[in-house]
């Protein structure tokens, strides 16, 4: 059984005018080109459901990213299915994804091209989720709407309603 690892780089995004700071994803020891969304990761880590866990690193998921099917196996969380990122609710079966590129055609890096099911250690995961939580309620840089932000949009998603959008 093949575990994967998550993390995350925290830096500025790329194009706002007032640049803030993302958690960028870092698969497997690589930076990706996407960030967490950071209530659907917490979300994930407590309940299986459809989240948008991976969104493009301007941090809209319409932009680019993708929802996941994830479900709790005891010690163990899988992402069991990737969903196209600007689908809404409840995903159709032609919005499924066989794979999804974290990092493709960039000239400094190989590509890094993933299929489900993705397992990870449900404890290693849920640490980050919290981590990075934490970090985003006690960081003086963010703002109070990015706070409330965050606990609106983590008790949405764990109401089962996990459109981005």
């Amino acid at each position: 059984m093949e575990y994967h690892k998550l993390s995350y780089k925290k830096e500025p995004d790329a194009v706002r005018s007032k640049p803030i700071d993302l958690y960028w994803i870092v698969f497997d020891g690589s930076k990706t080109h996407y960030v967490f969304d950071e209530a659907a990761l917490k979300a994930s880590s407590e309940n299986d459901g459809i989240y948008p866990i991976v969104i493009c690193g301007c941090d809209i998921i319409g932009c680019g990213g993708m929802y996941v099917t994830t479900r709790i196996d005891g010690n163990d969380i899988i992402w069991e299915k990737f969903w196209f990122g600007q689908c809404v609710g409840e995903p159709d079966a032609d919005d499924a994804l066989d794979s999804f590129a974290f990092i493709q055609n960039d000239v400094k890096e190989k590509d890094l091209v993933v299929k489900p099911p993705l397992r990870f250690k449900l404890n290693e995961y849920r640490a980050l989720a919290d981590e990075i939580a934490s970090d985003l309620k006690t960081d003086p840089k963010k703002e109070a709407r990015n706070k409330q932000w965050y606990d609106k949009t983590l008790k949405k998603y764990k109401a089962g309603d996990t459109a981005r959008i």
